[in-house]
């Protein structure tokens, strides 16, 4: 039998895009080692006082209620705000919630459940998050790409859409969507599907033609600084759906 810590495994932290998907990614993985566990999600966030009680026990209900047939469970609460610096988060119902709470991870048996935790936003100084370090797998996300090597999330979030960029092109797309990594996904994930299987690898002229600058309204936006003078000019065009991706659009 392992640790109280095992048991529970939380995600925090500022960036609320960044907590969501590495707690996705963890019950992800646990979903494939354990296939005949039931998985089970709970809305975490509270706005009042009554939700605070209706929350508190459907989380007890839920880690007291295993599966009929056997098997271990794991539930995520997703999106809890319990340790923000609200009015509603430090009040007295709350801080029964957590207590409630710390009292449940500590009798989990993690052979059998797993409580895992998406927490934004979250306020460090409040003894609640020290007291939830102590019985958890704490993992604190800072906001945005602070604390993060961008160059290396960038080249790892295309190895997993299946992306091809030249160095320069994976250089310059932070700078295009401001660091913002939700964008970056989301950009990501377009470019490996307008690439294809077959479509040659993308440089940072085709990336100026198919970014947008994030936060500017202007359609044919002025190209980043750091760009070298090989893609000057390339005005970027939007590719929306049935334009064909192929071949690529013509350069001035």
């Amino acid at each position: 039998m392992g640790t109280s810590k095992e048991a529970c495994i939380v995600f925090c932290g500022g960036d609320e895009f960044q907590v969501h998907r590495e707690g996705e990614r963890y019950v992800q993985t646990l979903r494939s080692a354990h296939p005949d566990w039931e998985f089970e999600v709970l809305a975490g966030a509270f706005q009042n006082q009554s939700e605070v009680a209706t929350l508190l026990g459907r989380i007890t209900e839920s880690l007291r209620t295993l599966p009929l047939f056997g098997g271990g469970k794991c539930l995520w609460i997703k999106s809890f705000n319990g340790l923000s610096d609200s009015a509603t988060a430090k009040s007295e119902k709350a801080q029964e919630l957590f207590a409630a709470l710390l009292s449940e991870i500590r009798g989990l048996n993690p052979a059998h459940v797993r409580l895992v935790m998406t927490a934004y936003p979250i306020d460090r100084r409040r003894k609640e998050y020290k007291a939830l370090s102590e019985v958890a797998t704490l993992t604190f996300i800072e906001s945005g790409s602070a604390g993060l090597d961008i160059g290396e999330w960038v080249g790892s979030e295309c190895a997993r859409v299946g992306l091809r960029l030249t160095s320069e092109a994976q250089a310059l797309l932070p700078e295009l969507v401001r660091g913002s990594t939700r964008m970056l996904c989301a950009e990501l994930e377009k470019l490996a599907t307008y690439q294809g299987e077959q479509g040659p690898i993308l440089d940072a002229a085709d990336i100026l033609e198919l970014v947008p600058v994030f936060g500017e309204s202007d359609f044919f936006a002025a190209k980043p600084q750091s760009v070298n003078d090989s893609a000057q000019g390339a005005p970027r065009r939007r590719n929306y759906p049935g334009n064909p991706p192929w071949p690529r659009p013509s350069r001035p």
